[in-house]
């Protein structure tokens, strides 16, 4: 849905001396989704993922997120996404 982020990202993760701890994993809102009962930590992190698709380490902000970020995804709220060894 958005090579152009995805390429972009990839590229400057390839570039950096050190690999981070979420280089080549993407992820997006997925729109239309209930929001009750959400805690507060985890509708931020939502707001700030939205619906595009975004390097996953230019969201979280600290490893609490994480667990915000795990619980979305069980809801069904957030997609992640990743390049395999494989690819």
């Amino acid at each position: 849905d958005a090579p152009e982020v995805v390429h972009t990202a990839l590229d400057a993760q390839l570039r950096r001396n050190v690999p981070g701890q979420h280089d080549g994993r993407f992820v997006r809102g997925v729109p239309g989704q209930a929001t009750e009962g959400l805690a507060g930590r985890e509708l931020a992190l939502l707001d700030r993922i939205s619906d595009t698709v975004r390097p996953l380490g230019n969201v979280l902000r600290n490893r609490m997120e994480q667990g915000a970020l795990a619980r979305l995804v069980a809801r069904g709220l957030v997609q992640v996404a990743g390049v395999t060894p494989s690819d």
